[in-house]
């Protein structure tokens, strides 16, 4: 209802435990609760709106709502608390640290005479463009605060899948969406098969799906309303999976996964479809200065690596063959900070063959 105030106070959640209980303790609980229930009316409940115990009395007899069915319901509101807690967390650093380089560049230049050498406030602007960057467009997408996920993950579905052997919720769930998508049902044989086909070859997919989420931050509703996807899942997360699941059905051509100018041809097609213009452009400067310039002017950057032995700071196993989204550059380390997996890596050197596209 437009307007209404959803109240979780624990005065609130104590008072309403109370009236479960009192309605699990009135002896209808059965087959005379079950036709009582099934004469009962809306209109009942509107009646005694004047009295709010009342009204929810006869709603949670009316739904068979228990002390079990109202812990999920809390445990859900509390994960939705948790993630907007992390959310706005990370945007307060991250203005927090835009002002503290306000402040400095202020401190650096007077009305007549720059106090430090150009190439120092070059890297003070560079950082804070930076900084602007990822603040206004990107600080959910890769969360850098540890909390979340740094991007989209080609193999987490998978994982959920083949964990949840007790069938728990996550069976279901991934289910629903692979079945939306597909517009049909699926055994458990098929979606296993998808999944594994999804993770063997999806580091390109993953990687387009880094791209259109950034694009449409801050956008939430336009990206709804083209894509027909939430942007955020019912935990108040980005929307990795099903944006990934639906753009790997509707863009692979069942090969070997999607690599260099198909990542781009992908993206364009799969946008153009849902009446939205996003075009890579080839990034002609292989350079780590040019890199960084890209960067600096809040662009993302798609990678397709050729060759053996691609090496990331934070994983032991050189990578082969492999499309990763390079989002920054780590001045202090040296190295660019690239999204693989779903994980923040460092990217130890850029490689001698690769495609890169700008975004």
């Amino acid at each position: 209802m437009s307007g209404m105030k959803r109240d979780f106070s624990q005065a609130n959640v104590s008072a309403i435990q109370a009236v479960i209980s009192e309605v699990e303790n009135d002896g209808q609980w059965g087959i005379a609760d079950f036709f009582g229930d099934l004469f009962s009316c809306p209109g009942e409940a509107k009646d005694s709106l004047a009295d709010l115990r009342e009204f929810h009395n006869q709603i949670i007899d009316k739904q068979n709502i228990g002390q079990t069915d109202f812990e999920k319901v809390l445990k859900n509101v509390k994960q939705v608390d948790n993630s907007f807690k992390r959310r706005i967390g990370g945007i307060k650093e991250k203005i927090e640290c835009y002002k503290d380089k306000t402040e400095t560049i202020g401190k650096l230049i007077t009305p007549s005479v720059i106090t430090a050498p150009s190439w120092k406030v070059n890297s003070i602007i560079t950082t804070m463009n930076n900084q602007y960057a990822k603040l206004m467009g990107r600080p959910e997408v890769f969360d850098e605060d540890g909390n979340g996920v740094f991007g989209a993950d080609q193999g987490s579905l998978q994982q959920k899948w083949d964990n949840d052997v007790n069938d728990e919720g996550d069976r279901e769930r991934i289910r629903n969406m692979i079945e939306k998508v597909m517009g049909k049902k699926m055994s458990d044989e098929e979606i296993k098969e998808f999944l594994n086909n999804l993770n063997n070859e999806g580091c390109g997919y993953a990687a387009a799906t880094n791209i259109i989420l950034s694009e449409f931050a801050g956008r939430e509703v336009e990206f709804k309303e083209k894509f027909g996807i939430d942007y955020y899942d019912k935990d108040g997360n980005v929307n990795f999976e099903e944006l990934l699941l639906d753009f790997y059905y509707h863009q692979d051509n069942f090969g070997p996964g999607a690599i260099g100018p198909r990542v781009k041809a992908d993206i364009k097609n799969y946008c153009r479809d849902h009446d939205v213009d996003l075009t890579g452009n080839l990034n002609g400067i292989y350079t780590e200065s040019g890199i960084k310039q890209q960067l600096s002017e809040g662009k993302l950057i798609t990678m397709t690596c050729y060759i053996p032995g691609m090496k990331f700071e934070g994983r032991d196993d050189p990578i082969d063959w492999h499309t990763v989204t390079i989002v920054g550059f780590d001045e202090v380390k040296g190295k660019f900070i690239i999204s693989s997996w779903g994980n923040k890596y460092y990217l130890d050197e850029l490689p001698k063959v690769a495609d890169m596209y700008v975004y």
